[in-house]
């Protein structure tokens, strides 16, 4: 069983590597744009959250290493009252709507960035999400 808080914190650091190279803000300061995968709230947050999920919690739930893909894990997550289902749930919907419409950027070859007034309440859900379960003490579940 891995260190919870070493992992958390080698998972908010490693995340935050990324967010400076890969982020809008860190290739234009003040940008206008919201990248979907790379930016606060985007789609790697979300499998970020979701891979701490896995390692933190397999040992006393093994049926977390059951399913390869994130929306089943994450369902696995509100079975196992690590999240709960309306989290599970909202995380899994701004998964997949994120999912989709970068798709459909990748099918005109275009990057997968909107106006930073696009998904705002998604983002916010996703990082009231993150903090839920990454900030050093994270709140309890109901």
């Amino acid at each position: 069983m891995r260190d919870p808080v070493m992992l958390r914190q080698e998972v908010i650091e490693m995340r935050q590597k990324m967010r400076e190279h890969l982020s809008s803000q860190a290739k234009q300061k003040n940008s206008p744009i919201f990248d979907i995968k790379h930016d606060a709230g985007g789609i790697v947050d979300i499998e970020f959250m979701v891979q701490y999920g896995v390692l933190a919690w397999a040992s006393d739930y093994p049926e977390l290493t059951h399913y390869p893909d994130n929306v089943r894990i994450l369902e696995s997550f509100a079975q196992c009252g690590k999240l709960t289902p309306e989290q599970a749930e909202a995380l899994k919907a701004a998964y997949l709507e994120y999912r989709a419409r970068s798709h459909r950027f990748a099918l005109a070859q275009q990057p997968a960035q909107v106006p930073d007034t696009d998904f705002i309440a998604t983002r916010t859900l996703v990082q009231q999400c993150w903090h839920s379960l990454l900030s050093p003490h994270p709140n309890p579940l109901p």
